[in-house]
């Protein structure tokens, strides 16, 4: 065991030395790659085909929809492949293939298209929205949402603080636990009566949990 670690302490060195080079050096590459075939790839594939799934909406969309989505689309593809990302193609042609799980094989398309357009973007220069801009103007229900997926984050964070056999760590946790709890439930009665259940749901699914954790501690 010892000799193993000798070894270790001589390989380490080098080893995250070269793995620090190597990330810092791959970065620098991408940063200062020329951006004129981006510009290009942007302006002629992702920004058009981003404005056509753009205008339907996800939850409302039908196999019709998504037929002329495929229609409108494959002029870009066909004219501009080789400008187009492979995980892009992959997800344009599961969708083209796809039968039965045609919406499914959709969102999945237009979450590549929308996480390309945001990535070429911010390479371009164009103005992109950080996560606290997003939440400022999304609507209420989603805001709460939101807060009350934090919040059941914060939960789960206490509980394992609790399992930490410190008296001081553990009281903290249980009143910041209690005090999450009573933040969700003002957060559900604002989000309305459909807020409650699904609230209630979540929270029987903790505390179960909850009483697993504590028996087993």
């Amino acid at each position: 065991m010892e000799s193993l670690m000798e070894i270790l302490k001589i390989i380490s060195p080098p080893l995250v030395t070269g793995i620090i080079t190597f990330i810092i050096t791959k970065y620098t590459y991408s940063k200062n790659r020329p951006l004129d075939k981006l510009e290009i790839t942007y302006n002629r594939v992702y920004y058009p085909i981003y404005r056509v799934v753009h205008k339907i909406d996800v939850k409302k969309v039908n196999v019709q929809d998504i037929d002329l989505v495929i229609k409108q689309c494959k002029q870009y593809f066909k004219k501009y492949d080789k400008y187009v990302d492979l995980s892009t193609a992959k997800a344009f042609n599961t969708l083209c293939q796809s039968d039965s799980a045609k919406k499914k094989a959709y969102i999945k398309f237009q979450d590549n298209i929308k996480d390309k357009s945001s990535y070429l973007r911010q390479r371009l220069g164009y103005l992109e929205p950080n996560f606290f801009q997003i939440y400022k103007y999304l609507p209420n229900s989603d805001q709460s949402s939101i807060r009350i997926c934090i919040e059941f984050c914060l939960i789960y964070f206490f509980i394992f603080l609790y399992s930490i056999p410190v008296d001081w760590l553990q009281s903290f946790s249980v009143l910041a636990f209690l005090i999450c709890l009573v933040v969700i439930v003002v957060e559900a009665i604002i989000k309305g009566i459909k807020g409650i259940y699904q609230i209630v749901q979540l929270l029987w699914n903790l505390l179960c949990k909850l009483k697993k954790v504590f028996q087993d501690y």
